[in-house]
């Protein structure tokens, strides 16, 4: 009984090692929709820029940032950033540029605790004496 128990184990990856894979596979996956998601977060605030179709001159931007320092109150007209034609409203590129960005940053931030369990798996494995996965 005892020979089956060893050979069973022998097939069996350890533990560690086990979760070490896991652990860089997440990681490369994770890394991988990351890299396609900046992409398009690129793509997107193309986009977004491009709808809201204004690029003020010096002129336009001295004036109302002189406007804004005076503490005079400015109406949306005034405003050179924004778009002056109401039939081409970028709000929809805008919020999907911004729901891009809230993916990208909980990718990150899941990227960062995978990279931060690797980092304990691999302190584990060193206070184990196990060679490093």
């Amino acid at each position: 009984m005892g020979n089956q128990t060893s050979a069973r184990t022998e097939k069996q990856e350890p533990p560690l090692q086990a979760e070490y894979r896991r652990l860089r596979t997440a990681l490369k996956e994770t890394q991988e929709e990351l890299d396609r998601n900046r992409a398009e977060l690129a793509r997107l605030k193309h986009r977004w820029i491009v709808q809201k179709g204004r690029l003020p001159t010096a002129k336009e931007i001295k004036e109302y940032e002189e406007k804004l320092a005076q503490g005079k109150k400015v109406k949306p007209e005034e405003n050179p950033y924004v778009n002056r034609n109401p039939l081409s409203s970028p709000a929809r590129a805008r919020a999907a540029f911004y729901g891009k960005l809230e993916e990208v940053r909980r990718e990150e931030s899941h990227l960062k605790q995978l990279n931060d369990d690797l980092a304990a798996l691999e302190r584990k494995a060193a206070r184990a004496g196990a060679p490093a996965p």
